[in-house]
């Protein structure tokens, strides 16, 4: 967790700390690519209107001055609970896109939560790749190519391509 540094409404901003978190998020996002979102929100900010700085907002269709997710409303609705970063996690957006998400509760000197650093990768393209990864390296499962048309080499058979002219005697 990242400590900002004043507790009153809106000093989380005059500290500094919103260009640090801003420039913190470019760096992730530059990093991971256009599929990866990074979000800071200022939670001084009205439920709505959270959303101060967000890179690749595509993503999950966002942008600065919009309001909170689900999961920021949870945080606010909670101030007076221990903030727990939530790691790793999966969301999907309204319109599909399945998300590996992190939450990272940004605390003043008093220990009152003031921001939140969100991470959203879309991980659509990469679940999509490893089923067709698992589909074409299956075996005994797909009638392409039955196992019993598969034989091992063998012992001391060459395994390596012949040329046409031998193939063809």
């Amino acid at each position: 967790m990242m400590k900002a540094e004043s507790g009153k409404r809106g000093a989380f901003m005059e500290s500094g700390k919103l260009e640090e978190l801003r420039h913190i998020a470019r760096g992730i996002a530059a990093q991971f690519g256009p599929n990866c979102e990074v979000v800071v929100h200022d939670l001084s900010q009205h439920p709505d209107h959270t959303i101060v700085a967000i890179e690749n907002g595509h993503v999950s269709g966002r942008k600065v001055g919009d309001g909170a997710s689900n999961v920021v409303l949870e945080r606010m609705e909670h101030q007076d609970q221990e903030a727990q970063d939530h790691l790793s996690y999966l969301t999907r957006t309204p319109d599909g896109k399945v998300l590996k998400s992190s939450t990272i509760y940004i605390q003043n000197s008093r220990g009152k939560v003031t921001a939140i650093l969100a991470i959203n990768f879309d991980i659509s393209a990469l679940m999509m790749a490893a089923g067709a990864v698992r589909l074409t390296t299956s075996i005994g499962e797909t009638p392409a190519m039955p196992e019993s048309r598969i034989r091992p080499p063998a012992s001391g058979e060459d395994m390596r391509p012949r040329p046409a002219a031998i193939m063809a005697r």
